[in-house]
């Protein structure tokens, strides 16, 4: 079986630059051109779309050889922004492994996956958000790419949690969406962020104020966090954090409140009842000591 490097270079032979329709451009053009002909220019250009849409895509994910930012325009350090609404329409538009492929693409020349999760990965999350308040996609196509996103973050996980030296703790977390809440994306990443750092997570997340009260009963923990995006359910979150207050096994547990509604209004972090707040996962982990240990100081 030829290589990738070689499927690549037999690519490159034939396909000038500009891709399949600078293919078809550079075939001279009879005069009169035979049916024959036509139809070996169409079978030409079909293959050539194929190639750069499909094939490419899978050799740089299933074969990681070292020169494939030659395949790449504008290859940097850090993600173009026109990247971000480029991968967003991809994990809309195309399979998962796709999509993985467009991340991989950037890992090569040299972007870190903390860098895809925070500059590319959420920003195509809040466009696709975007996209579908200004009428630009439908409810399902925000859901499926929202999907992938989540698919792209579990595939990504183990690598993430490698890529900084694994740190060992014995602190507990509890991360989850407000009752009622939807959107989990965000909240993923952040779990991803606390698992690098060495934290135990709790594996089931409560569905309802009874099961938070079960759980925080029975299990002590150092951090609770609540993710929420809009204020529909902010009085939800209000019980749920006088609840974990009441009746937290940890009497100075420290928690968070964090989402897009947060970001936008920290100020409501001290309506909620909450300690603190944090745009992201990173920040999240590096409020962590502060949290605890003004929860200490208060013991």
């Amino acid at each position: 079986m030829a290589s990738s490097r070689q499927l690549v270079e037999a690519y490159s032979d034939w396909v000038p630059p500009g891709g399949a329709s600078a293919a078809y451009a550079a075939e001279p053009r009879p005069a009169r051109p035979t049916r024959r002909r036509t139809s070996e220019h169409q079978q030409q250009a079909a293959l050539a779309r194929t190639i750069e849409g499909e094939i490419i895509p899978r050799l740089m994910l299933a074969h990681k050889f070292e020169d494939i930012q030659q395949l790449l325009p504008n290859a940097g350090a850090l993600p173009a922004p026109y990247e971000v609404v480029e991968f967003a329409q991809v994990i809309m538009t195309e399979p998962a492994d796709v999509g993985l492929a467009y991340l991989e693409a950037m890992r090569f020349r040299g972007v870190s996956l903390e860098t895809l999760f925070l500059e590319v990965i959420s920003p195509a999350a809040r466009r696709l958000g975007d996209l579908w308040k200004a009428d630009l996609c439908d409810f399902t196509e925000v859901t499926v790419g929202l999907s992938r996103l989540q698919q792209l973050l579990c595939e990504l996980s183990p690598a993430f949690e490698n890529e900084e030296e694994h740190r060992s703790s014995t602190r507990r977390a509890l991360l989850v969406a407000c009752p009622g809440e939807q959107h989990s994306l965000g909240l993923y990443m952040v779990q991803e962020f606390f698992r690098r750092a060495g934290w135990h997570l709790h594996p089931v997340a409560p569905r309802t104020h009874d099961e938070l009260k079960a759980i925080v009963q029975a299990q002590r923990f150092d951090i609770i966090g609540f993710s929420l995006s809009c204020e529909v359910f902010l009085d939800q979150l209000t019980s749920a954090i006088h609840i974990t207050r009441k009746h937290s096994k940890n009497r100075a547990v420290g928690i968070m409140a964090g989402g897009r509604l947060f970001n936008e209004h920290p100020e409501m972090v001290a309506r909620v009842g909450a300690d603190a707040t944090a745009v992201d996962g990173r920040q999240a982990v590096l409020r962590l000591p502060a949290v605890l240990g003004l929860k200490a100081s208060n013991c």
